[in-house]
């Protein structure tokens, strides 16, 4: 698998969330219209949305508490692993466009998606977490705890969040975290 050098750089980590903020503004700017990006009901045959759909995030509350929790989580996970830059590019696109799909396939709105990633890398880097304490680690569980509760309370408390997004996280999530442990357990 390519790697990158790890001296503790981020490369994938930073630039997902500079270019998601970037979208997000300048949709609500009126600059984008979201619609060119986001799916709007069934897909009929718009595929490209899927992977720039998960980049736009229709309230700015929300887009700060998602992208904080992947910033979070992702740049660990992008950190500590060799390939985790891969990882976490390919957890971004596979959860947010999963979660699209699943999104426009079930509601009439727009479906960004954007949720899906945090709760992705979320569940996953939990999932190490967890490992590493059945392993004899000291490790954090509340944190990832309360910061997966807060992102899956987001679809009743959010418009532009839906359960889809969450259902799409969890078992790209689930995919990864088990990867990712897998990994762990051989070094």
């Amino acid at each position: 698998m390519p790697s990158l050098p790890r001296d503790g750089r981020l490369i994938i980590v930073p630039g997902l969330i500079l270019l998601a903020s970037a979208l997000s503004i300048l949709v609500r700017a009126g600059f984008v219209k979201g619609l060119t990006l986001e799916v709007f009901g069934h897909l009929n045959g718009d595929w490209p949305k899927l992977l720039t759909a998960p980049f736009v995030h229709r309230s700015l509350p929300y887009a700060f508490i998602v992208l904080v929790a992947f910033a979070i989580f992702g740049s660990t996970i992008e950190r500590k692993h060799g390939a985790g830059w891969i990882m976490v590019l390919g957890t971004w696109l596979l959860a947010g466009a999963g979660g699209a799909w699943l999104s426009a396939e079930m509601t009439n709105g727009p479906a960004s998606g954007a949720l899906a990633p945090a709760v992705a890398i979320t569940f996953a880097y939990g999932m190490v977490a967890l490992d590493s304490r059945r392993g004899g680690e000291d490790t954090d569980l509340a944190g990832v705890g309360v910061a997966l509760v807060v992102l899956l309370l987001l679809p009743p408390l959010v418009i532009a969040a839906t359960w889809q997004e969450a259902a799409a996280g969890l078992i790209v999530g689930m995919g990864l975290g088990s990867l990712l442990t897998v990994l762990g357990r051989r070094n």
